[in-house]
């Protein structure tokens, strides 16, 4: 998602060529489209310039909560269940869950946190979605499924494979549908029903793999 907020931006500046301890107190608008129903929240920040070992540092003041835009924050990361473990996000802001950055008053949600000096903080750029896939050490069921996004910017770092996890010893990451499969039906309906009827058929195999049963030479790479 992209944060932008002229206000807020002006207000930095104004705070960095004004006088030092002469705050700026803009009332700035959070519209969360991520939320269902979508919200609005309005911030009521104050921005002063502070002397920092002879240099100009803007402070912002929110309630309780002091930040200086030449510290960096600790994330404080959201966790997501899923079926195979969890998603460990920090940078996640959804309608499933917002991180949040630590500040000497307690936490801020990273969206307002963002709001608070687009500009200094991200360019007007969108966040990079951040987050650790971590497993269950256990096997689970209903490991299989995929997710659909209209638009999405993530970062994945691998940090481990198992090279025994999959028949040949490569792991893959199969980003969105075959499309040359995908255009030759005529609707969603009669694609997604083939879609399930061929994860059934996948998931009757793997479930007689990992119940020792025989199955036919290269017939779970084919339904795979």
């Amino acid at each position: 998602m992209i944060v932008s907020n002229p206000k807020a931006d002006d207000a930095v500046e104004a705070a960095l060529q004004g006088s030092p301890g002469t705050p700026r107190q803009p009332s700035l608008d959070l519209d969360r489209h991520w939320r269902s129903p979508p919200d609005r929240v309005t911030l009521s920040p104050a921005y002063r310039q502070v002397d920092v070992d002879g240099a100009a540092v803007v402070e912002i003041a929110l309630g309780d909560h002091r930040l200086r835009l030449d510290q960096p924050v600790l994330l404080e990361p959201e966790i997501v269940p899923k079926p195979w473990g969890r998603e460990i996000w920090h940078t996640g802001i959804e309608a499933r869950g917002e991180s949040r950055v630590r500040t000497n008053a307690g936490t801020l949600p990273v969206s307002q946190y963002l709001t608070l000096a687009p500009q200094r903080l991200t360019g007007s750029l969108p966040l990079v979605l951040l987050k650790i896939l971590d497993p269950r050490p256990e096997p689970v069921l209903g490991d299989l499924y995929f997710e659909t996004h209209e638009r999405k910017q993530e970062v994945y770092v691998v940090t481990h494979v198992d090279p025994e996890a999959w028949p040949d010893g490569r792991g893959r990451i199969r980003f969105g549908m075959n499309q040359a499969l995908r255009a030759r039906y005529g609707d969603d309906d009669r694609f997604r029903a083939d879609y399930l009827e061929a994860v059934r058929r996948y998931e009757r195999v793997r479930r007689a793999i990992d119940a020792g049963e025989a199955v036919p030479d290269g017939d779970e790479a084919a339904r795979r």
